[in-house]
């Protein structure tokens, strides 16, 4: 699993004992997604890759920005494949 933030470029991974989270930013909320949904295909890819799966019941998209912006995020599909990707506003 420590392997697995080399295999991601271009994006920041934390690990966390079991748990991974990754971090994507832009100025472009088109941008932004498109490129999130890339690198969540890269992720699920690398963990078949190694005999792993993505548990969908605990991954979660949650986007930061101003006042201004968030508007600007409603409607944003992010995916993991077919799935779409809850957002959330927090978690646990």
């Amino acid at each position: 699993m420590n392997d697995l933030p080399s295999s991601l470029s271009e994006i920041r991974t934390h690990l966390y004992a079991d748990d991974t989270a990754i971090s994507v930013s832009s100025n472009n909320v088109e941008q932004l997604v498109t490129s999130l949904n890339v690198k969540l295909q890269d992720a699920a890819s690398w963990m078949h890759e190694n005999r792993l799966t993505l548990n969908m019941t605990k991954t979660k998209t949650m986007l930061f920005g101003t006042h201004q912006s968030i508007p600007k995020t409603r409607g944003a599909k992010v995916m993991a494949g077919d799935t779409d990707i809850e957002t959330v506003n927090a978690y646990r």
